[in-house]
């Protein structure tokens, strides 16, 4: 339907009823149900997806991290920026700092941990992923050729598709700790052990390569996922399963950004 809008006719030859930019309507639907999950569809600049965007941004509960190229828009950076005022863990890459507008100084000045992209090549992917940490909350996934630039709202031809799927959200989580610092918190995490693993009693933790903090935040979940105890311990600390059924158990050890799970077994 946007290719037809743009190219003026549903034949094979283009007609003067070609529209571009300021020039389209917002004809297409948005709203979509693929494989049982939902998915949602916007043109700019016809289809307001700025407020699309920023409605979806204000769900997060847990964390949200980003990719873009250009990020000169003020109502997503003032979203951010309520959004960890408020302990949301809010995080993400911007390339194209230079440009006039860019909100990376902003946001970094009010707390939000920003990477700046500064490799040779282009950081040309644009996304978000919103609650990647979090599943109850409907982890989302915000995609497409859409800057968050005054340009890609009000001029370009631009595409933004939302994916509510909590296997693709981490496929993208993955991506932005691939060439992020965050990364490095993600294999330190991983690189935590639990010792003794079987054990009756104490559980001792151990980071293998180098502490990440003094404090984080572990669960202990039992095997049909509920979440049994949860608070915040030091490394050097141990957790006391004596009062819980034999079984198996898993740990969830948590950092603002990052998360890792490891299986216990109590005998």
């Amino acid at each position: 339907l946007e290719f037809n809008e743009m190219w003026g006719s549903t034949g094979i030859t283009p007609t003067s009823n070609s529209k571009f930019g300021t020039d389209k309507t917002d004809n297409t639907p948005h709203f979509f149900n693929i494989g049982g999950k939902a998915v949602e569809l916007y043109f700019s600049p016809s289809d307001h997806v700025e407020q699309a965007i920023n409605d979806k941004l204000k769900t997060a509960d847990n964390d949200l991290g980003f990719a873009l190229f250009t990020f000169t828009r003020d109502l997503f950076a003032q979203t951010l920026l309520k959004l960890n005022n408020e302990d949301v863990a809010v995080y993400g890459v911007i390339d194209n700092e230079s440009y006039y507008g860019s909100e990376d100084n902003n946001l970094e000045d009010g707390g939000v941990a920003i990477l700046k992209f500064n490799r040779k090549d282009d950081m040309h992917n644009k996304y978000a992923f919103i609650d990647a940490l979090d599943t109850n909350s409907n982890p989302l996934v915000i995609t497409g050729s859409y800057n968050w630039s005054n340009s890609a709202e009000e001029k370009y031809d631009e595409n933004t598709i939302m994916i509510h799927d909590a296997h693709i959200v981490n496929e993208y989580y993955e991506d932005l700790n691939t060439f992020t610092n965050f990364g490095h918190e993600k294999a330190l995490l991983n690189n935590i052990v639990t010792y003794p693993n079987p054990s009756s009693n104490l559980v001792y933790l151990k980071n293998i390569s180098e502490t990440i903090s003094n404090e984080i935040n572990v669960q202990l979940i039992d095997c049909t996922g509920r979440i049994i105890e949860s608070r915040e311990i030091n490394l050097s600390q141990s957790l006391d399963l004596s009062l819980y059924p034999i079984g198996i158990y898993y740990l969830r050890i948590q950092t603002k950004y990052n998360n890792a799970v490891k299986k216990i077994v109590k005998n």
